[in-house]
């Protein structure tokens, strides 16, 4: 998973620091002034202090445990504190960094750094950074939860902290206000990610309820956030739950398509609008989609998306119900054209329900007892003759074939061709309703038999 706030561990961690709290940051006038016991402990604290000048946070780690062993009262025990957790936090300790920072935390840091409130601020955010490295490589509940008390600890002494009788000698106030932006990004960082990777670690391990049910608390507490709209899609995707999936999709969509820039938003805006296509059948709807998905966090209880296939079956139970014949005849003629003889078989012999069609020929043309018909679905545009009746006994007169009229008939199943296409039925001429005849015209010089 792509982290979505930003690591800060190391010797990068301190540089958000280093121009505000280490140096020339306010001190409270008339602090008694610091000395050392002796020339020993004026050794090895001038060493601690060069390794830390340096950066030699390793070196730095040694040479304040010797000074804290040998000299454990000493006027420099609170400084030599936060410069250790430095030294973790910079050498990339984060367990012992996390651990450490919990021990300062529990002691009355106000009257430890009295003196450089600076210090306190700093403290907090190292116990943060720290957490924050941990997180997604297995960190434990117990770790976890000291980087949720530094975090809010953190961003409820910036509010305090940030004024500008605070202001280090030389910042400008636009810097002071960067830093203070810096520090509270690490902290709501922090905050999210904790929020966020058990969903991240259940999908791992396809445990999608889990996931669902972390990413659904999230949204909640990070209701803007099309990331987590957008996990919650995953996770829903994961369930089989293709109608809330949609709708967390597109609120990302709506939210921010760049879905907190983890992808392009052009290309993700196109495939959420695809998606619904593939699902609807149409973009008939998806701007509506849009704009619930974006007034609301989750899907409705009831959320559905009516289906391609749902809605051709309310087409065809609507023209069904208006065309049953056409309906009948649409429903013989897949058959047929999917399985061919063998559906025929079935038919064969058997009265078939009324159908309609056009009559195009007969055969002869007077006293006919062959009509060719052809069924006016909206896809016979050609009108293609589909059907052939054969009658029992010939017709009185001569069927009418320029009227273009609908007849009506019942016929029986008689024989089957795939191609060209072609049924044909057996029927009486007193089941065929509508068909116009009129008498047969003699030739001049013929005598009428």
């Amino acid at each position: 998973m792509q982290r979505l706030f930003q690591r800060v561990g190391g010797a990068a961690a301190f540089a958000i620091l280093t121009a505000m709290v280490l140096t020339g940051a306010p001190q409270t006038a008339g602090a008694p002034e610091k000395k050392v016991k002796d020339q020993g402990e004026y050794d090895i604290s001038n060493q601690a202090f060069k390794d830390i000048n340096d950066k030699n946070w390793k070196q730095a780690l040694t040479d304040i445990d010797t000074w804290k062993q040998k000299y454990p009262e000493s006027d420099w025990k609170d400084d030599r504190e936060f410069y250790y957790l430095q030294a973790l936090l910079s050498t990339q300790q984060f367990d012992k960094a996390v651990q450490f920072g919990a021990q300062l935390m529990d002691k009355d840091l106000g009257s430890m750094f009295k003196s450089n409130q600076g210090n306190i601020l700093a403290i907090y955010y190292m116990a943060t950074a720290s957490a924050a490295s941990l997180i997604g490589h297995n960190a434990t509940p117990e770790q976890l939860a000291i980087g949720d008390k530094a975090a809010h600890k953190l961003l409820d002494f910036a509010g305090t902290y940030f004024v500008p009788a605070n202001m280090p000698a030389g910042q400008t106030a636009a810097q002071f206000a960067q830093t203070r932006s810096q520090m509270e990004a690490v902290a709501k960082g922090f905050l999210f990610q904790e929020a966020v990777q058990p969903g991240v670690d259940a999908m791992a391990k396809k445990d999608c309820p889990a996931a669902e049910a972390t990413y659904t608390k999230a949204l909640g507490d990070y209701p803007g956030d099309a990331w987590v709209a957008f996990s919650l899609a995953g996770a829903y995707n994961c369930e089989e739950k293709p109608f809330q999936a949609l709708f967390e999709f597109a609120r990302a969509a709506a939210v921010d398509p760049s879905v907190k820039g983890t992808r392009n938003p052009t290309q993700y805006a196109a495939f959420v609008k695809k998606t619904y296509v593939t699902l609807h059948g149409t973009d008939e709807g998806y701007d509506q989609l849009l704009q619930q998905a974006k007034a609301a966090t989750l899907p409705p209880a009831d959320f559905k998306i009516k289906t391609k296939e749902e809605l051709d079956a309310d087409s065809a139970a609507a023209f069904a119900k208006d065309h049953p014949e056409l309906a009948v005849w649409k429903g013989l003629k897949d058959g047929l054209t999917s399985q061919g003889d063998a559906f025929f078989q079935n038919m064969k012999g058997a009265e078939l329900p009324p159908l309609i069609g056009i009559l195009t020929d007969a055969k002869p043309a007077c006293r006919s007892k062959t009509l060719t018909v052809y069924v006016p679905l909206p896809e016979n545009t050609a009108k293609t003759p589909e059907i052939t009746i054969k009658l029992e006994t010939a017709l009185t007169g001569k069927p009418d074939l320029t009227s273009g009229s609908t007849i009506k008939f019942v016929g029986v199943g008689d024989s089957f061709t795939a191609s060209p296409f072609m049924l044909t039925l057996t029927a009486e001429k007193d089941k065929i309703q509508d068909l116009k005849v009129t008498p047969c015209v003699v030739a001049p010089g013929k005598k009428k038999k």
